[in-house]
């Protein structure tokens, strides 16, 4: 394939290294980082654009992506003119721009390499230690960016709108909860293309519906992810959505993460008998009679309120007192 820029034409290679050893912090063998891409972007000519490529990695390390050099791109090294890296978050800038040496309608490669970093220092296999700085794994991407003209503004592109959970907030899940999460995009001010695809990146078990149009909003479009969580997927997950339309002009990705945590009841927290409830994460507890605080630590002091008269010596009992009355005095309180 020719591409724009004098750039294609001759070989490369696509070459993925990954260490499947167990890691000491998970004590589960290493992943490779994932990523929610496309063959081909079809980025407006004569427009600004900020292209986040979407990555996740399953054991929640640092992910950081970087131009591909040497034989993992060869003739199509650094083919997007103009263009810079945003390594964290793995965004591509650039404009479109005949000023940029942009051609209409031209295609242009993109070969990016991400590699993930642990968090803090772990083992694998139980001997090869590895830091922060050390790479575990190496993953290409490699993609063609095409600029067509659309009849539209640059802006008027997909987008997700409610109830999609906000880009970057959490949602907070109690294992073996099912989980129901809807993500909905409209196309903005281009009302007459429809959406055509809501891609979802995320954990392997997360189920999705098919793409259905909102019965309430003209031209918005939405899919159900339901998970049925287990013990087994205690931690925290990255999920991210793209939404394309029928122009084939993709939007801004949407990421949020669902946080699972351990059902709090298992501990036992309760105490003296109580019944523990649990929702979220969180618990509360349901004293047996005469218990009290937030966990029924605390034996209520029935004599607190003084209910022995006339000199009678109050003795506190569970959930019951009795009173110790003084000659001449006599029933339960020693008021007779």
């Amino acid at each position: 394939m020719k591409l724009g820029d004098g750039k294609g034409g001759g070989p490369w290679r696509i070459a993925t290294t990954v260490d499947l050893r167990s890691r000491s912090d998970t004590q589960r063998p290493n992943g490779s980082p994932e990523t929610l891409s496309q063959a081909i972007y079809y980025m407006q000519f004569e427009c600004h654009h900020e292209l986040q490529i979407p990555v996740v990695d399953p054991d929640g390390d640092k992910v950081r992506c970087e131009w591909a050099a040497g034989d993992d791109c060869k003739a199509v090294c650094n083919a997007l003119p103009g263009a810079r890296l945003d390594q964290d978050t793995c965004t591509i800038v650039f404009n479109s721009t005949s000023a940029a040496s942009f051609e209409q309608d031209q295609f242009y490669a993109v070969a990016l390499t991400i590699r993930d970093y642990p968090q803090t220092t772990i083992s694998l296999g139980g001997s090869a230690s590895k830091t922060p700085s050390d790479s575990l794994s190496s993953v290409p991407i490699q993609f063609l960016i095409q600029t067509p003209t659309f009849p539209v503004g640059c802006e008027d592109k997909p987008r997700f709108v409610s109830p999609s959970p906000a880009d970057g907030s959490e949602v907070l899940v109690q294992a073996l909860e099912i989980i129901n999460i809807t993500v909905a995009a409209d196309n903005s001010a281009d009302l007459s293309k429809k959406i055509t695809t809501i891609d979802v990146l995320g954990p392997v078990d997360l189920r999705q519906s098919s793409l259905t149009q909102d019965p309430g909003r003209t031209n918005t479009f939405q899919k159900t992810l339901t998970w049925a969580t287990s013990e087994a997927d205690v931690g925290t997950h990255i999920v991210c959505a793209r939404a394309v339309n029928e122009r084939r002009k993709t939007g801004d990705p949407r990421c949020f993460t669902i946080e699972i945590v351990a059902d709090p009841c298992d501990s036992q927290p309760c105490q003296h008998g109580a019944t523990c409830t649990s929702s979220q994460g969180n618990f509360t507890c349901s004293c047996v009679a005469g218990y009290t605080g937030g966990i029924c630590e605390i034996d209520i002091d029935e004599c607190e309120s003084a209910p022995c008269l006339n000199a009678g010596v109050c003795y506190d009992l569970l959930n019951n007192y009795v009173c110790i009355c003084v000659p001449g005095f006599t029933d339960k309180n020693c008021a007779t």
